[in-house]
């Protein structure tokens, strides 16, 4: 688990994107993912794309609309981040591609929290194979799995690049796309 305390400055600019994805997604009528989704559901998510960008020193693009692209991934090149306050674990929906890391981060509206958690990942097509961990409970379009935080891949941000990276059999971090330990790093990217 990766600690993450936004400044000032992100706190304003979080709210600014997910005000604006909120009043987009009203103008445009847009249908959301999960019954009951509000106003906060968009800062909080917000918050938490910021503070895994924070974590990992990655460009974040406050995107807006990209939930209506499926090949558009929260955070560039592969990232899906998910943020909740509670949640046990990562949400993986229906529609993410196989080969898109989902992250957890734990936190809340970054007005009235701006401390975050990054958790962890999986692959979301790993996930999916899951049964047990499938979900259907929200009355919408889209399904989900929800996968134990006991199950995530922790995240070492020193070892880390955009690529992503998970223990290999050996124990070894290596690239959690093409398996390249760390010292072949530029052959991962």
């Amino acid at each position: 688990m990766i600690p993450v305390r936004l400044s000032s400055n992100d706190v304003k600019w979080a709210m600014e994107v997910g005000n604006d994805r909120w009043l987009r997604a009203k103008k445009r009528k847009s249908k959301a993912r999960f019954k009951g989704a509000k106003l906060e559901h968009h800062l909080m998510g917000a918050g938490g794309e910021l503070a895994f960008c924070r974590a990992l020193g990655l460009a974040w693009p406050a995107s807006l609309d990209s939930y209506h692209d499926d090949n558009k991934p929260d955070v560039y090149p592969n990232w899906e981040v998910r943020t909740a306050p509670r949640m046990r674990g990562v949400k993986v929906v229906d529609t993410d591609s196989d080969s898109r890391l989902a992250v957890w981060v734990r936190g809340d509206r970054p007005d009235q929290n701006p401390t975050y958690e990054i958790m962890g990942y999986l692959r979301a097509g790993g996930v999916k194979r899951h049964l047990e961990w499938f979900k259907d409970r929200f009355e919408k379009d889209r399904a989900f799995w929800l996968a134990p935080e006991r199950n995530m891949v922790p995240i070492n941000p020193d070892f880390h690049d955009a690529c992503g990276y998970a223990r290999d059999e050996m124990g070894r971090w290596a690239c959690a796309f093409c398996g390249a330990g760390i010292e072949g790093i530029a052959h991962a990217v």
